[in-house]
């Protein structure tokens, strides 16, 4: 007996007993309960909520709050575009999807389901406040605020995005799909379209952020009236924020001020393997615009082709903006000089092919670059400028085997030749920017 009691306490100070139970929540309201927020009332961490397919709609499957527990959330399909989450929301009667507001971390889990329709001043489809969940194949579609955040609004959150899907979503001030303010945001996979910002950010905005990472994700006919077309990034500069950008797409953004797909300020920050393809800026810089900063940006093995932009085609460096450009590509520009430098601020090039510009290549700023520090002034023959393929000939100057010394020239490899090479990878070309 005394055995038997001590296992007991055994188990219940430890928790031995403990284990997750899943729960079913369906659209009729006959699953085990009624909505998904009275599934989540009656959980504790580590339990499932699994909705079938089917259209939530109404009190309790929207403005669903997690009540702090380290919950999942999920399709039990795992087809976000058949378990969707109509929050029916408008100006007049506005609802959200999620709101974290009671410290929620990593724990907190959304898991493949669509969000729609959501309505608010911020955060149109979710808001997170001093919370920390996390988005796994998430779809976010038509949502909207007045202000900022038309999907996702997060403050002094840490925000975790993979393989979600933004599209259609709009802010009328900032950030279209996402908006962060002094949080530190990720995002991985995910893909943004067809989203509208009123003034900065078609797509996302972060501003005061702390070293946000935004990789392998596509922006593609995104829109800002005033600055940045697709991303607008501010860092921290007393936390040295370092934004860090790695094999980003950016096709067809457009912006009616400065920054067609990029606006960067503040402190430094690290662009890799990125493509800018067919951005515009009515004002300048149909890619990228920097400013503000002391500190060096570094962006390598990019390739910006067929950009343009009032003053210039592909960068701008405001006053103040120190960027090094290696083992890049930018050609073929349709408006405006390839790179312009504003006063105080410099822009040094190695390894780099400067081509075809209509403004004008190897001018202003980058004239004394040419032709040394491996620099090039050559055709990178892409394999089809026109479809948007910028893999590289075989027999292009910016191919490893012909420029050795530098290595791979821009962020694709080669992709075609006289035997049809076909090394297209990275989900071909992410399916030709995800349109």
């Amino acid at each position: 007996m005394r055995t038997l009691i001590t296992v007991f306490l055994v188990i219940l100070i430890f928790g031995g007993s403990a284990s997750a139970d899943t729960y079913i929540v369906d659209p009729e309201g006959t699953g085990d309960f009624a909505t998904i927020q009275d599934a989540i009332d009656a959980t504790t961490d580590g339990d499932v909520i699994e909705l079938t397919n089917g259209t939530f709609t109404g009190h309790g499957n929207r403005d669903i709050d997690y009540l702090g527990k380290a919950i999942t959330v999920r399709s039990q399909s795992g087809n976000a575009a058949a378990c969707i989450i109509d929050c029916e929301g408008s100006e007049i009667s506005p609802h959200r999807g999620f709101y974290f507001h009671n410290t929620e971390g990593s724990g907190s889990v959304l898991e493949e389901v669509t969000v729609t329709n959501g309505y608010s001043l911020f955060g149109g489809a979710v808001y997170c406040f001093e919370a920390s969940p996390q988005f796994l194949g998430v779809v976010f579609s038509s949502n909207g605020a007045d202000l900022d955040g038309g999907g996702i609004f997060c403050v002094s959150s840490t925000l975790f995005l993979s393989e979600c899907s933004f599209s259609g979503n709009w802010a009328g001030a900032e950030g279209g799909a996402v908006s962060g303010d002094d949080s530190s945001p990720a995002a991985s996979g995910c893909s943004f379209v067809s989203n509208s910002a009123g003034t900065r950010g078609g797509a996302i905005k972060y501003e005061g952020v702390t070293d946000p990472t935004i990789t392998d994700c596509v922006f593609t006919e995104n829109w800002a009236t005033v600055h940045a077309g697709a991303v607008y990034i501010t860092g921290h500069t007393e936390r040295n924020a370092v934004p860090t950008l790695t094999d980003l797409v950016f096709s067809g953004n457009f912006c009616g001020g400065t920054g067609g797909a990029l606006v960067v300020i503040f402190g430094a920050s690290v662009l890799e393997g990125c493509t800018f393809y067919s951005n515009h800026a009515a004002d300048n810089a149909g890619a990228i615009w920097c400013g503000g900063s002391d500190a060096v940006s570094v962006v390598s093995n990019c390739t910006l082709a067929g950009n343009s932009g009032g003053t210039a085609g592909s960068i701008y460096a405001n006053a103040h903006c120190t960027m090094s450009l290696e083992n890049c590509i930018i050609a073929f520009g349709t408006q405006g000089v390839s790179v312009y430098c504003a006063d105080e601020s410099d822009v040094t090039l190695s390894c780099c092919d400067v081509y075809g510009n209509s403004g004008g290549d190897w001018v202003g700023c980058l004239a004394w670059q040419q032709g040394i520090a491996g620099n090039i002034h050559a055709d990178p023959l892409f394999c089809g400028l026109e479809s948007g393929d910028l893999t590289i000939s075989c027999y292009s100057p910016c191919a490893p085997d012909h420029h050795p010394d530098c290595g791979l020239i821009g962020a694709w490899s080669v992709g075609c030749g006289a035997t049809a090479v076909t090394t297209k990878t990275w989900g071909g070309i992410k399916s030709m920017f995800r349109q």
